[in-house]
């Protein structure tokens, strides 16, 4: 689960206890993750973190995340996997794009 403010995922193997895996942009005021997926045994994140500056990050392991894609001056609202491409929304006002990249192991 990602969070608004100041950004972070959290874990939970029950739904009842959660575990903060992530914190994006620590004791900061702005700052969400928008949009997560699942792809191949990797995980995605869009994370924006001040105004407008998305960045896609994966883990493998769940704890360990790493920046794969700067988006800046766009926030990353959604996420998605077809065919082997990784889709990122943004939003900023009065235009929205849709980026692809091929993803790797």
């Amino acid at each position: 689960m990602g969070t608004l403010v100041p950004g972070e995922i959290w874990s939970s193997r029950d739904g009842k206890s959660w575990e903060r895996v992530a914190e994006f942009s620590p004791g900061k005021e702005k700052g969400y993750v928008g949009s997560l997926t699942v792809f191949n045994g990797a995980m995605y994140a869009g994370v924006t973190t001040g105004l407008g500056s998305g960045t896609v990050y994966r883990t493998r392991d769940g704890r360990t995340w790493e920046p794969i894609g700067l988006l800046s001056p766009h926030t990353i609202e959604a996420l998605a996997v077809f065919k082997n491409n990784l889709y990122a929304g943004t939003l900023i006002p009065p235009r929205a794009s849709i980026y692809r990249a091929s993803i790797s192991q």
